[in-house]
């Protein structure tokens, strides 16, 4: 896969996420979903030593068998982790509903103070 490639799979992956278009699953701070047959999954990790945050991106054959792992990191591609970053909170916001939630508090909260 080209970086161009990469790219485009990782532009698409967060449009349809934020489109709820893609079912995401959550196993130990791993999110993964099922694309055409492929598995993907999303992690992310940390360096304590280098105090160096990452995610890894991993994909998969229809039997399940990893071929490719693609690992970016803060220091030496910011903007690719930020990417990552963005598509890791879309899908953990998808999985918990953090965004409806935290508008449902407020709203509640506006309430109790009229009251």
């Amino acid at each position: 896969m080209t970086e161009k490639e990469y790219d485009l799979m990782v532009e698409k992956l967060t449009l349809a996420t934020q489109a709820r278009k893609l079912e995401w699953r959550e196993d130990k701070s791993r999110f993964s979903t099922v694309v055409n047959g492929c598995p993907i999954t999303i992690y992310p990790d940390y360096d304590p030593l280098l105090e160096n945050s990452s995610y890894s991106l991993a994909l998969a054959n229809p039997q399940g068998v990893v071929f490719n792992t693609y690992s970016v990191d803060e220091i030496s591609d910011k903007s690719g982790y930020e990417r990552l970053d963005k598509l890791y909170a879309m899908i953990k916001d998808s999985i918990y509903q953090i965004s409806e939630s935290e508008q449902k508090i407020l709203k509640g909260l506006e309430y109790l103070v009229r009251k």
